[in-house]
């Protein structure tokens, strides 16, 4: 109420308040919503972006509806991960477009993270992924001209403690302390601009590798990995000689998604171009995959690109993640057999990446030698780093 009284009384207000649903893959794909999500995606290098949330369609929805209004509120509490990820800072950059202000109320509660202040901290609900409050609001978008500003408070701990800290803050509290959301990633998190600096100096391992992509994922993992090869033998041989309502009924696959589907694993194993292969599941889990190098066969993405370097190779590969949820870096892998996408999903946010160091050539190209997966003028840098005298 207090945060609609701020707004001018001869403009009509909108309330746009919900608590929409959290939904990674989303079915919800029609013409409109995802063109209006275009906005989000401008200027994004990103090949994977991930911007499909339920919850991010239903701000965009809200957003759109005040845009429309010329002045209103928007108050939801979502997802916290687009506080600062990634992919969302063209979200995070337009809202701060057509809002005059926004205000974060970060409820924390992901069981994946350390609390920044407290050894215990609960979810205000019964889920994993912690949840944020956000109240934006705007007198008028028209000829702006300025960023809005973001104000900031954070609440951890125990469930009954944020229950009664919810009853009595108020969004005008001093707790809510205007940050600096700096370009180009617009963070709705406090961050030191001293340590921005220092680390805008150096270079993202996505561009000192020159290839790169997320690890192998099957989408059907109970299928498609097994911790025995004999095991997978035994799948593989009913994919052959089967039919299809026998194997639905057999391996219980009643219903095809978007990106698996019976008909196309069949035909994949029954091409006779595919083989067994050693698969990193999680850290010092070597398990079995089938690998053929087709997109959406018996394993939905198999990342053909950077694993035909990999699968039967001499090679060794570095595991990140592009973002960590604690506040400093925490997992990294090594490997020299496929990898998984989610190696480290329990302690990151989105997927693992594959690094692999070399590059194995074609067999059309005339240098038959294998070469370094670096940018050459980065990895000359590193080398002239690597030996200067201080």
């Amino acid at each position: 109420v207090r945060a609609a009284n701020t707004i001018k009384r001869d403009m009509p207000i909108m309330c746009v308040i919900g608590n929409p649903p959290y939904s990674k893959s989303s079915s919800n794909n029609g013409d409109w919503i995802m063109g209006q999500m275009a906005c989000y995606k401008q200027g994004l290098s990103e090949r994977k972006i991930n911007l499909n949330d339920d919850y991010m369609k239903f701000i965009r929805l809200a957003e759109s509806l005040i845009e429309k209004n010329g002045s209103g509120i928007v108050a939801m509490i979502t997802n916290n991960s687009f506080l600062d990820g990634i992919t969302q800072r063209g979200m995070r950059r337009h809202l701060r477009e057509t809002f005059d202000r926004i205000t974060i109320l970060n409820l924390h509660g992901d069981i994946r993270s350390d609390a920044p202040t407290s050894d215990r901290d609960e979810n205000v609900f019964d889920i994993t992924q912690g949840v944020a409050i956000t109240v934006i609001r705007t007198h008028s978008r028209i000829d702006r001209g300025s960023l809005s500003t973001v104000h900031y408070c954070d609440m951890t701990g125990s469930r009954s403690a944020k229950y009664d800290g919810l009853s009595s803050l108020d969004i005008h509290d001093a707790e809510f302390l205007e940050i600096d959301c700096q370009a180009p990633l617009h963070r709705f998190v406090p961050e030191e601009k001293i340590q921005r600096q220092q680390y805008e100096k150096g270079f993202s391992v996505s561009t000192f590798f020159a290839k790169l992509s997320s690890g192998i994922q099957t989408k059907q993992d109970a299928l498609c990995i097994a911790p025995k090869s004999d095991a997978l033998t035994k799948r593989l041989d009913d994919f052959r000689n089967l039919d299809e309502n026998a194997l639905r009924i057999k391996y219980s696959i009643p219903n095809d998604s978007r990106d698996w589907k019976m008909p196309l694993a069949m035909a994949d194993v029954r091409s006779g171009k595919g083989q067994i292969v050693p698969f990193l599941y999680k850290p010092f889990d070597i398990q079995n995959i089938f690998y053929s190098g087709t997109t959406k066969g018996f394993v939905a993405y198999p990342r053909r690109e950077i694993m035909q370097h990999v699968v039967g190779r001499e090679n060794l590969c570095l595991i990140v993640n592009r973002q960590n949820v604690r506040d400093y870096f925490s997992y990294a892998g090594v490997t020299n057999i496929a990898c998984c996408h989610g190696t480290f999903y329990l302690g990151n946010r989105g997927q693992d990446y594959c690094l692999p160091l070399y590059l194995y050539p074609d067999e059309q190209d005339r240098d038959q030698s294998r070469r370094v997966n670096f940018d050459p003028k980065l990895y000359a840098r590193l080398q002239s780093l690597a030996t200067h005298p201080t």
